[in-house]
């Protein structure tokens, strides 16, 4: 029996070598997907919204407007913003803007 598997193993020592290198192949492939999954994982994301809000009350004339940004963290590390992080800017107005945090 053992001659009758070495001959079968001769007749197709090609084949065993491409089925060996496919499946190196596929495991390099394989690895290489799951690091890109991990590292898009532990990316730090956020959502950004931006909103125009009026103040309005009757002892306030003009009713001040707001620009409201609010940022939420989606991602799995910590998010630090500080407010330099925005550029406020709003074009062909000529006034003062103050920011809050």
């Amino acid at each position: 029996m053992s001659d009758a598997v070495e001959a079968l193993l001769k007749a197709h020592e090609h084949t065993i070598s491409a089925i060996e290198a496919f499946s190196t192949l596929a495991a390099v492939i394989v690895s290489l997907a799951l690091a890109h999954r991990a590292t898009i994982a532990d990316r730090t994301r956020f959502v950004a919204k931006l909103q125009i809000s009026t103040l309005m009350h009757p002892s306030i004339k003009p009713y001040p407007r707001f620009v409201v940004v609010s940022v939420t963290n989606v991602g799995n590390l910590p998010l630090q913003m500080p407010l330099g992080f925005f550029y406020w800017r709003v074009p062909f107005r000529r006034r003062k803007w103050v920011v809050l945090q």
